[in-house]
């Protein structure tokens, strides 16, 4: 795992598993990387002066070696970039802002240049807008080597593409700047949803040349992409590859999550909320698994995988209820050992165990066969739980005089004799309530 780290000074965090380095001098004072991203399969990010917009700017990524960053091209002088960045298959983007306007530039992997055509869209104003609470901002998709987004004109707004050589408006979208929603590519197009008067509301596709209704209800919420389609909810479960939609089944998903190659889903029952159904899919058919018939109103549900099995854990009334199926039978239900009462805050697994903690925030492993208490005691609240190599990590919360510690632990099993080792690696950055997670990225 590589991240850049800001305090007193900013310098690049190496983690290999076991210890941190750090090269404090190798990051610019001034590097944003806050908006960095994933582009050509290597971290970029903004190195700019956000004070002093005459400053030169660049494009910059971590280097191979992960100790420096590569400065890769010049941002033209007086453009201070103000969004995030969004890749595509050729391009990286962002919107610059000068004194009197702002336009999109992309970068190439060599250059950065203006990309042609935006200023033109909304003459004597922006046509990226950022929103607020109040007003939605402008929206970003990336569907092969073309973004689209939403802007204003004249006329109110309509939805746009480039491919950084222009920019063009897709036909029929005027009047639709606000109205779009989800947007999100499948195969070689764009779907999403539109509530707006201009144009009938509904289910939409579009590949920059046309707009394509696909269904005159809107899709729901959860979604999930699997084996390039995409599932949601509509009359039931439905699926579109981006040209028409397909329903499967009147189970109506609220949540999706893979298991063993097939895509699973949880459908509740009106009126009966302490029940919760499971059903898997091929894509073609819908069958039932499961069942879980909880002791009251769920407050938490989480499904993980654990040797070879489905596991959940439901949190009600009565506390933390684990279930678990092979995907072939119904659940069988056993309350954890440990766990009776309590309501599970972290729950995290890795190979042979996971762990999870109880009220009193005591630290518990299971096995699978039995549940024993972890003998180490915690100042604060666990959570963040990730998997690197072989270990199981987590973050610990510690409160001090003016704001907190993030201190990281490894957990893993040491085959001889067989037992957890859980090691505390050290306090990795005294973060604000506003900046609690590392901005990084795995390599």
């Amino acid at each position: 795992y590589v991240g850049l780290f800001s305090d007193n000074s900013q310098g690049i965090l190496t983690f290999d598993g076991d210890h941190f380095s750090q090269q404090s001098d190798a990051i610019p004072v001034h590097a944003s990387f806050y908006w960095g991203t994933i582009f050509d399969d290597e971290f970029h990010f903004i190195d700019q002066d956000s004070f002093t917009p005459e400053a030169p700017s660049h494009v910059a990524k971590v280097n191979e070696t992960r100790t420096g960053v590569t400065p890769l091209a010049i941002i033209p002088t007086g453009v201070l970039v103000t969004s995030e960045l969004h890749p595509t298959d050729t391009n990286l983007y962002f919107i610059g802002t000068t004194r009197d306007k702002q336009e999109l530039y992309r970068f190439d992997g060599i250059q950065v240049f203006q990309v042609p055509g935006l200023s033109d869209i909304n003459p004597g104003g922006n046509a990226i807008i950022r929103g607020n609470s109040f007003e939605p901002g402008s929206q970003f998709a990336a569907v092969g080597n073309k973004l689209f987004f939403t802007a204003i004109n004249p006329d109110g707004g309509a939805l746009y593409w480039t491919d950084g050589k222009e920019v063009a408006q897709v036909p029929d979208t005027q009047g639709t700047l606000g109205g779009v929603r989800g947007p999100t590519p499948i195969g070689d197009v764009l779907t999403f949803n539109l509530a707006t008067q201009n144009i009938g509301a509904g289910f939409y596709s579009t590949d920059g040349s046309s707009i394509e209704l696909l269904d005159a209800e809107t899709a729901g919420n959860p979604q999930a992409t699997f084996e390039e389609e995409l599932y949601f909810p509509l009359r039931g479960l439905s699926k579109t590859d981006g040209q028409v939609v397909t329903t499967i089944s009147d189970e109506v998903p609220n949540r999706f999550f893979e298991f063993q190659g097939d895509l699973y889903f949880t459908s509740g029952i009106p009126n009966e909320p302490e029940i919760i159904e499971l059903f898997k899919t091929d894509g073609q058919h819908v069958t039932a698994t499961g069942r879980i018939d909880t002791n009251g109103p769920l407050f938490d549900l989480r499904f993980f995988e654990f040797q070879g099995e489905l596991h959940v854990v439901a949190t009600d009334d009565n506390g933390s209820a684990f279930y678990s199926t092979d995907g072939s039978a119904a659940f069988s239900e056993a309350r954890l050992p440990g766990a009776t009462g309590n309501r599970i805050r972290l729950l995290a697994s890795q190979g042979s165990f996971f762990l999870f903690t109880d009220n009193d925030n005591q630290l518990f492993m299971f096995d699978g066969n039995s549940t024993t208490p972890v003998d180490l005691e915690f100042n604060g609240q666990l959570g963040n739980p990730f998997n690197f190599s072989d270990s199981l990590f987590f973050t610990e919360l510690v409160p001090n005089e003016f704001f907190s510690d993030i201190v990281l632990w490894k957990a893993r099993v040491v085959p001889e004799p067989s037992t957890i080792c859980i090691a505390i690696l050290g306090t990795v950055w005294l973060a604000s309530e506003r900046h609690r997670q590392l901005i990084a990225v795995g390599f």
